[in-house]
């Protein structure tokens, strides 16, 4: 059932700990079940980041980051995600990493947080060669192969298209047919596409 917002209140505050705390502002954050209401959100994060909760003190971060619930703070957000970070928090040391990107200034400290963070969750991979394709073609890539590698359809179709294009590295016919064919064993569409379009162009040639 429905937890109403005053019950869980008083709850939280009388007999539950910091993770009911977070739980209340991931409920308030959101608006699910009792209503969307961003103060009092970034109240209880803080409430709970105060006792040591990780995971609330990252949310908190990005409230104060963006302007969510308080008055925005980027120099101030990005302090509060590298103090989680260098706890060794991984979705603190994406964000961290996200941020160097979009700062454009400092590459390798950006490169240095996505690998922290994708020491501990490979499922990290492919999100690391996004925020890398527009900023850092070269490294893009290899964290793109590293995806592939591990078997990811979409990471071997775009594994194949830089290859085709000589986006990040060398241009390579051969190196993207064989990417753009492993992908396309797993049904992947765009890579069936891209082969499709491989031969007509050899054909023609």
């Amino acid at each position: 059932p429905v937890v109403r917002y005053m019950e869980y209140e008083y709850a939280s505050k009388e007999f539950a700990g910091m993770k009911t705390q977070f739980m209340l502002g991931e409920m308030l954050r959101s608006g699910k079940k009792i209503g969307k209401d961003l103060k009092k959100a970034f109240e209880w994060y803080a409430l709970a980041s105060q006792q040591g909760h990780i995971p609330s003190k990252h949310c908190l971060a990005g409230m104060v980051y963006d302007g969510e619930g308080c008055k925005r703070d980027a120099k101030r957000g990005k302090e509060l995600f590298e103090e989680v970070a260098k706890g060794g928090y991984a979705p603190s040391q994406m964000v961290l990493g996200a941020i160097y990107v979009g700062e454009g200034v400092e590459p390798w400290m950006a490169v240095k947080w996505f690998e922290l963070a994708a020491e501990q969750n490979e499922q990290y991979v492919p999100y690391i060669a996004n925020y890398l394709s527009g900023f850092m073609p070269e490294k893009a890539f290899e964290w793109r192969l590293r995806a592939a590698q591990t078997g990811d359809p979409n990471s071997q179709y775009l594994v194949g298209k830089m290859y085709e294009r000589g986006n990040g590295v060398d241009m390579d016919a051969e190196k993207a047919r064989y990417w753009y064919q492993l992908a396309a064993e797993k049904d992947h569409i765009k890579a069936v596409d891209a082969l499709r379009n491989m031969d007509k162009y050899q054909k023609r040639a």
